[in-house]
């Protein structure tokens, strides 16, 4: 193709020198017979007489300028060449003054290639008198039409017919996932090259896909076409593409705050995503500078991030707490001493700052009101508010004594001792009496008359406390015995009659001397002595150290039987400071407290010995 298009402009190219060179002929032809005929009419002006002013004058140095012809033509000719024309007188290097006229032959030989022009002009020359502007138009149009034939031979030898299956729209689509794909299709043509007689467009064309671009990837669709025995195909690749992030949404409860200083506590989110569902576990958060950030990507790297403010605040009041081990209910005389707390969700333990209103005087009776007001640093405040009963200290009366009924004896063996007296004061308070069974040992022996000028009963138990010795034999016994009762009588003014023996009537601890404890027990009554076992014991030897394990053993003794001897020891720590609740307890249930006296209650352990 690229060759006939170089032929056929050549060709053109041809064409315009000859006809360029035909115009330039007439052109100068024209000029010729000008200056001919204005010089044939200057000679008949001259022989006539009028001569014409010539418009320019020749330089003196110069002679007029003469037209000269060649030997071989005519100077009536009208077509005169332009090369033809010399002037007359012209000085040459010789300084000679010679007619140019050379011949045609010796300008071929002058030239070495000459043009088309000169050809032309050569031509015309020779035939000026039988060549016509009409022969040349001839001779030029049967040119034109020879090329045009030639041309159009080219052309058809070089037509070829093409079938092409071009697409409509683009040949690479990106395709959104979730947007359905809409195939704008493709177009078949039949065609020549260069001559297009025979063209064909609008041909049917197949469409081939493997699947459907829904999901993220690359899919290719193919297109084909058939026609004259001939096949041809385009393809379209279609990217299916995930663009879109996630969606962050965010859970805001309008009452929730965080305190200042604290870290955020989620209200809650979720995650989603329109390819790959539920991404709520995959969102990671991060809490900076009073935001939480939170982030999550798609399995395409789309990412979302969503940005919650922090709300802080402290609209919580103190927890004020009244404690209950605080008794709402004393006796006059008792100690009373308050517990509370009071904690802040921010503030932390503010109980120092708990502000009471109200005191009570646990020494006069009364019901006295508290109230409580607990403030945090924010003003949220809380208030509480309790009662406290004091009543009269109760008093024990042996006059309600009735039939033997609820009667108690608090006896207290091995004293006294260092925590005789602070018992005694206890007793005191309640008008309690009790037995206090005596032993020689320590050095609190002035207590025994203490003990018998506040209208206690004082016994004996034992001198020494010494088993072995005092249950050696009778003898042994009875002068640890009288050894004692002379010391009671140096503190009181008086002996007793009043015993209990050590370890008590039913001890085994006299087992080496046989029936020791049954001649002893026998004796002691013909001695007019009146002794006392137990039967209830508050469980202070061996058993428990509990103040309050003590008072709940009296208290459970006592309810056992309508009279009860209770077995305790004013030699340990844990039974004073347990006594008072039981005495306590058994005042304001209706018990009566009284001392042992000769004959009044008949309490016996059956002898083992």
């Amino acid at each position: 193709m690229r060759q006939l298009l170089h032929l056929l402009g050549s060709l053109l190219a041809a064409v315009r020198q000859v006809f360029l060179s035909v115009l330039n002929y007439f052109k100068r032809l024209k000029e010729s017979r000008s200056r001919y005929y204005t010089r044939q009419r200057d000679k008949k002006r001259a022989a006539s007489g009028k001569v014409r002013k010539p418009k320019e004058t020749v330089p003196p140095t110069e002679k007029p300028l003469d037209i000269v012809y060649p030997d071989d033509l005519s100077p009536e000719i009208d077509e005169l060449p332009v090369e033809n024309i010399v002037r007359q007188n012209t000085v040459l290097p010789d300084e000679d003054v010679v007619r140019q006229n050379p011949t045609a032959s010796e300008k071929i030989r002058a030239r070495k290639l000459p043009s088309l022009k000169e050809t032309l002009q050569r031509f015309t020359a020779g035939k000026r008198k039988t060549i016509r502007p009409a022969y040349i138009i001839a001779a030029a149009a049967g040119i034109f039409v020879l090329a045009g034939l030639i041309t159009y031979a080219a052309l058809r030898s070089k037509n070829v017919y093409t079938l092409d299956v071009t697409l409509k729209g683009d040949p690479v689509v990106l395709l959104e996932y979730g947007t359905p794909y809409e195939d704008p299709g493709a177009a078949a043509s039949y065609q020549g090259s260069v001559i297009h007689s025979n063209d064909q467009t609008d041909l049917p064309v197949s469409t081939k896909m493997d699947e459907e671009p829904v999901e993220p990837g690359t899919y290719m669709i193919q297109y084909s076409a058939e026609y004259e025995d001939m096949k041809a195909g385009a393809m379209r690749i279609v990217h299916v593409v995930d663009t879109v992030p996630p969606e962050i949404k965010l859970t805001t409860n309008p009452d929730a705050y965080t305190l200042p200083g604290h870290p955020y506590e989620e209200e809650g989110f979720t995650a989603s995503d329109n390819h790959d569902g539920d991404l709520t576990a995959q969102v990671t958060s991060e809490e900076k500078d009073g935001h939480v950030i939170y982030t999550v990507s798609d399995a395409a790297g789309n990412k979302a991030t969503a940005d919650r403010a922090i709300v802080y605040d402290d609209r919580t009041a103190p927890v004020l707490t009244l404690k209950d081990d605080v008794p709402l209910e004393i006796i006059a005389g008792d100690e009373w001493k308050d517990s509370f707390t009071s904690i802040d969700d921010l503030d932390g333990d503010i109980t120092a700052k708990v502000k009471v209103e109200g005191k009570v005087d646990n020494y006069k009776e009364g019901t006295y009101t508290l109230k409580y007001t607990s403030e945090d640093a924010h003003g949220n405040a809380s208030t509480a508010e309790r009662t406290v009963t004091v009543k009269p200290l109760p008093k024990n009366d042996p006059s309600l004594a009735v039939n033997g009924d609820k009667i108690v004896f608090l006896t207290f063996d091995d004293g006294p001792g260092e925590y005789t007296a602070e018992l005694l004061d206890i007793l005191a308070k309640y008008n309690v009496k009790a037995t206090f069974f005596v032993t020689g040992l320590g050095n609190h022996q002035e207590l025994i008359g203490r003990e018998a000028a506040e209208g206690h009963t004082v016994g004996v138990h034992s001198l020494t406390h010494d088993y072995d010795k005092i249950y050696a034999d009778e003898d042994a016994f009875w002068e640890d015995f009288d050894a004692m009762n002379d010391i009671i009588e140096q503190q009181t003014g008086s002996r007793t009659n009043i015993m209990r023996f050590p370890g008590g009537s039913s001890n085994t601890v006299s087992a080496g001397n046989e029936g020791l404890m049954t001649r002893l027990t026998v004796q002691a009554q013909k001695k007019g002595y009146d002794y006392y076992d137990w039967n209830a014991y508050d469980g202070d030897v061996y058993e428990t150290t509990d103040p309050k394990q003590i008072s709940q053993n009296i208290i459970d003794g006592i309810q056992q039987q309508s009279i009860s001897v209770v077995l305790c020891h004013d030699t340990k720590e844990y039974t004073k400071d347990g006594i008072e609740d039981a005495i306590r307890w058994a005042l304001e249930n209706g018990y009566t407290f009284l001392p042992i006296t000769f004959g009044c209650f008949e309490c016996h352990h059956g002898v083992q010995n």
